[in-house]
């Protein structure tokens, strides 16, 4: 939380008493710094509120029917205009549309993060999100990306608290470890494959009882 904030008040304090000969260079450059910060500590936040809630058995959660076609129609939506010059985000949806049982502000979460993860390690080629049903009684959601990649020991930690595979990434370590935990809670599981130079591929796997009319 110091880091930001530091950075912040710093940045404020120059604007608002620095020397007059600030160029307009230097202002958009500081006022810059301090949205970046700003949103790095809301994020922060937001995830120690967020874990806070999971650890005190506080997070609500509201289950009724999703569609997952109106979910990563949604997701996709908002995310392309977060997308890096050079990288595509993909929508590979099946042809019938299927409902799951679960919360749907809870799992756009989770997708989100685990979009917004991809974006840091996606430097080129494209981010894909989608989802298969299995007849194993789970539908399969996946985030998969053209990135970085990670080694094996990387994935030992990736859902630790406070573990970051890069430190030099923006992030707090917390975004993984909270979308494990949110998952559990909505009887799903979160798991990852990945190789370093080719990329990886998050998945959720949800709870999926078909519906037969007659």
């Amino acid at each position: 939380i110091r880091t930001p904030l530091n950075a912040i008040v710093g940045f404020s304090s120059l604007l608002a008493y620095g020397e007059s000969d600030l160029t307009k260079e230097d202002i958009i450059e500081f006022t810059s710094l301090i949205e970046k910060n700003s949103r790095l500590l809301m994020v922060l936040i937001s995830d120690i509120l967020d874990l806070s809630k999971i650890e005190s058995n506080t997070m609500e959660f509201s289950f009724c029917s999703v569609s997952l076609h109106r979910v990563l129609n949604e997701i996709g939506s908002a995310q392309r205009i977060n997308m890096r010059e050079g990288v595509e985000l993909l929508l590979d949806l099946p042809g019938q549309e299927v409902t799951v049982y679960t919360d749907s502000a809870r799992l756009s979460q989770v997708i989100n993060n685990l979009v917004n993860n991809a974006i840091k390690f996606t430097s080129e080629g494209n981010i894909r999100i989608g989802y298969r049903p299995a007849a194993s009684g789970y539908v399969n959601i996946f985030v998969e990306d053209t990135g970085t990649g990670m080694s094996r020991e990387v994935l030992e930690h990736i859902f630790d608290r406070f573990y970051k595979g890069d430190a030099f990434k923006q992030g707090t370590g917390l975004g993984l470890s909270i979308c494990q935990m949110i998952a559990e809670k909505m009887n799903a599981t979160v798991g990852i494959h990945s190789e370093v130079n080719k990329g990886s591929e998050f998945w959720i796997e949800i709870p999926y009882q078909p519906i037969h009319t007659v």
